[in-house]
């Protein structure tokens, strides 16, 4: 074991796994959490060192949580913790969900809700209702019918879609047979948009 952790082997097979080239960051590749496990005190401390500083970058994202998670120490899961500000949503969402595996606490559905009720959010469609689909609480579904009028613009179409399967109306979450009432929610017509979705809620069981 050389005697710079820095240079240990499992610390640098992390490190090499954080060089992603484009096709892998498509296919959403993570890093080798796998190269984690079973490290000395000195080497998750350069490891956390790493994440933490990565965090801090704006190519923040879920790998990074996801190996912080990994890293399963006090300090760590501290950190973790620190995420439910991040700046960035793709970060806060998935470190509340990670933590939520671990002990739940709602951090999840929280998150879920504070994005779709804000109209400036920059966090991708899928990104978002992936889980959004996966936490079908109340408070979600209604989020979702708030989205569709009145959330980020990127975000109404997939929010009527998915919010339209939760009630009864459609046969999966984007319901191609519903596709031109979806569309009227990305409309810039606050009107239009309130029209549509009193056609949404018509169709729902």
């Amino acid at each position: 074991m050389p005697s710079d952790p820095a240079q240990s082997p499992a610390v640098q097979r992390f490190i090499r796994s954080l060089e992603l080239n484009l096709e892998q960051w498509r296919e959403g590749v993570g890093f080798d959490l796998s190269a984690l496990q079973g490290l000395s005190n000195p080497e998750a401390a350069v490891i956390l060192d790493l994440l933490n500083d990565r965090l801090e970058t704006s190519a923040a994202g879920w790998r990074e949580v996801e190996a912080l998670a990994a890293l399963d120490i006090p300090p760590a899961r501290m950190a973790l913790g620190r995420l439910s500000s991040h700046w960035s949503a793709e970060v806060r969402l998935r470190a509340a969900r990670l933590q939520d595996e671990k002990a739940p606490t709602g951090a999840t559905e929280r998150e879920i809700v504070r994005l779709l009720d804000d109209p400036d959010t920059d966090i991708g469609a899928a990104a978002l209702m992936d889980p959004a689909e996966e936490y079908s609480t109340p408070v979600v579904r209604a989020a979702l019918l708030r989205c569709a009028v009145d959330g980020a613009p990127h975000l109404r179409v997939h929010a009527a879609a998915l919010a339209l399967f939760f009630g009864g109306g459609a046969a999966e979450p984007f319901d191609w047979n519903h596709r031109p009432l979806f569309l009227e929610f990305g409309e810039e017509s606050r009107a239009v948009r309130a029209a549509a979705m009193e056609k949404l809620t018509a169709l729902m069981r």
